[in-house]
């Protein structure tokens, strides 16, 4: 796994324990819109870019797991792999 994706890992981490931890803390308050910011953003890139997934095959389910969690870091990724095959 790549380095920026283990960071997203650790964002989403983090985000998701602000809602676990109950306070009414300015991190947690921004933890939490934090967590609402991405996963808006990653089901509107997975939307945008449904085409790709569709093209590329294999689980939409799975691609839209991935994109959920890695957003532009998993689009990449099938753009790379489909550039590969198509060579």
């Amino acid at each position: 796994m790549s380095g920026p994706k283990i960071f997203l890992i650790a964002v989403w981490l983090f985000c998701a324990g602000c809602f676990v931890v109950g306070t009414d803390s300015t991190l947690a308050w921004w933890g939490r819109i934090t967590f609402y910011l991405m996963v808006a953003a990653h089901l509107g890139e997975f939307l945008v870019f449904r085409s790709v997934f569709e093209k590329a095959g294999g689980s939409m389910g799975s691609h839209a797991w991935q994109t959920l969690a890695f957003g532009f870091l998993h689009i990449q990724d099938v753009k790379k792999a489909a550039d590969e095959t198509a060579s």
